[in-house]
């Protein structure tokens, strides 16, 4: 049976000794190396490919979910389990969205860790089990609430969770136990724990889109450029006053029909998404139509405010640059009439 290839993260020297001391009692387990900053494990899980990297996620300079973040959006195949003391709310849910497979405590013994480590290189998501936690759900179902938004693409849609998952983290939240759940729902505890992963997986999508660049997104940083700003201006200005404005109607129109054209786009695709939605049972009754499409229509208004405010901005710069041109093209002619009655 081939070795499960390990990698230890962490700070501490003593830390990084201790699991080493803990695995090496076990065959199944082979260490590759050890690192002791969010550089150098990058460095090694690219060049090595371990099977599974156990990282410290307390410690500040270390930054263990940090660098879990970047494994997961770069390695998929890269399983990561974390241990941490601090298990408060927010370290917890950091550690859920950066992908990690399992949370462990500093005080796990020998056979807590090594079974862990086995279980999740089996493809199980043991970080799930937080869920079952009221706070850590409650959070959990008001952030995938909130992510129905198009601010940053409709594929954050894909990642909404399905109906009977959303009703089993708010049953959770009301302090439900599992037995009672899964006898209301009609499901095993086996279908109940794959829930429960599927909504953790759900998450780990979503913190990954959030963090790829959306090619589709406007950057009004590239419109505050002053060189471009100037050619543009620069080049309207060699026409006449009328040729001027008629240039500048028309590429207002040119910006009105593209952002027009991406809007209806934007509809189009969010109509079908509906539709997948109501066939998929998530959205069964009028209310949650309605509230879907509120949603759906305040997102529409911020994007549309916030291009507006981006045209705005570049009309106004324009408009400067021209008048700046037209006081500088002034002056020459009074320099040029100067110079010829001098002659």
């Amino acid at each position: 049976m081939e070795k499960i290839k390990v990698l230890i993260g962490g700070f501490q020297a003593l830390y990084r000794k201790g699991i080493r001391y803990m695995l090496s009692q076990d065959d199944s387990f082979t260490i590759i190396g050890e690192s002791t900053t969010r550089a150098e494990t990058y460095e090694k899980v690219t060049s090595d490919l371990p099977d599974l990297v156990i990282m410290d996620a307390d410690n500040a300079e270390f930054s263990g979910i940090d660098i879990t973040n970047d494994i997961t959006l770069n390695f998929s195949d890269v399983n990561v389990v974390l241990i941490m003391d601090n298990q408060n709310t927010e370290n917890v849910l950091a550690a859920i969205k950066s992908g990690a497979k399992a949370c462990l405590s500093n005080i796990a013994d020998q056979n807590v860790l090594k079974n862990t480590l086995k279980k999740v290189i089996q493809g199980k998501i043991l970080i799930s089990q937080y869920l079952l936690e009221p706070d850590i759900s409650t959070r959990i179902l008001d952030e995938i609430r909130a992510s129905k938004t198009i601010s940053s693409g409709i594929r954050e849609l894909l990642a909404n969770i399905s109906h009977i998952e959303e009703v089993i983290l708010v049953k959770i939240s009301d302090g439900t136990l599992v037995k009672d759940i899964t006898s209301s729902l009609k499901i095993t505890e086996e279908e109940f724990a794959s829930y429960l992963e599927s909504i953790v997986q759900k998450l780990v999508d979503i913190e990954a889109h959030k963090r790829k660049p959306e090619p589709d997104v406007i950057d009004d940083s590239s419109y505050e450029n002053r060189e471009e700003l100037i050619q543009e201006s620069q080049e309207v200005s060699t026409e006449t006053e009328g040729d001027t404005k008629r240039v500048g109607e028309g590429k207002e129109r040119k910006e009105e029909t593209k952002d027009t054209e991406k809007f209806d786009v934007s509809v189009k695709e969010i109509l079908k998404m509906v539709q997948l939605a109501r066939e998929a049972e998530r959205l069964s009754t009028f209310e949650e139509v309605n509230g879907e499409m509120k949603h759906i229509l305040e997102s529409l208004n911020d994007e549309i405010d916030r291009r507006q405010r981006s045209l705005r901005r570049v009309q106004n710069a324009i408009k400067e640059e021209l008048e700046f041109g037209k006081k500088l093209e002034i002056t020459w002619n009074k320099l040029d009439m100067r110079k010829a009655k001098e002659e």
